[in-house]
């Protein structure tokens, strides 16, 4: 499914309700929550987490890792519509440079990559300076800062 196909798997519930003839009220009872909780669920407001899909297989027989799966799918399709538009193209070393700090720039790149650090993820700087992840960690961890 693409993620502009991907439903919430609370429109999937609602679904399912509906074709069981139970109603958002009467679910809410069975699980003994209150019936906001479902509300938000099947309108998307709400994720389903483990407690969630366990109770849900509990009254449904719906195995809960259907549910936790198709919550993750969707929280992926989510995910990687802003991803791919958040990430920068890697910078390409210059001529002369294979992508090492060279000694007389190591103050301005770490603190770039710290900057860089407290907005983005290790995988996101290592490609904008065109080094590994690990490097980044390492850089960070032996500089005292968050991977």
């Amino acid at each position: 499914m693409t993620p502009e196909q991907q439903v919430h798997p609370g429109r999937i519930l609602v679904r399912e309700l509906k074709a069981r003839g139970i109603t958002q009220k009467q679910l809410a009872e069975m699980l003994s929550r209150p019936e906001k909780w479902v509300c938000e669920i099947v309108t998307g407001k709400k994720s389903i987490v483990a407690k969630a899909a366990l109770d849900l297989e509990l009254a449904l027989g719906i195995p809960a890792e259907n549910w936790m799966n198709l919550q993750s799918q969707f929280d992926l399709s989510l995910e990687r519509k802003t991803y791919s538009k958040s990430l920068k193209e890697p910078s390409k070393p210059k001529n002369g440079e294979n992508g090492r700090i060279g000694k007389g720039k190591i103050e301005s790149k770490k603190e770039q990559v710290i900057e860089l650090s407290k907005t983005h993820k290790p995988h996101e700087i290592a490609q904008m300076f065109g080094w590994s992840e690990p490097g980044v960690i390492a850089a960070l961890k032996r500089w005292g800062h968050r991977e």
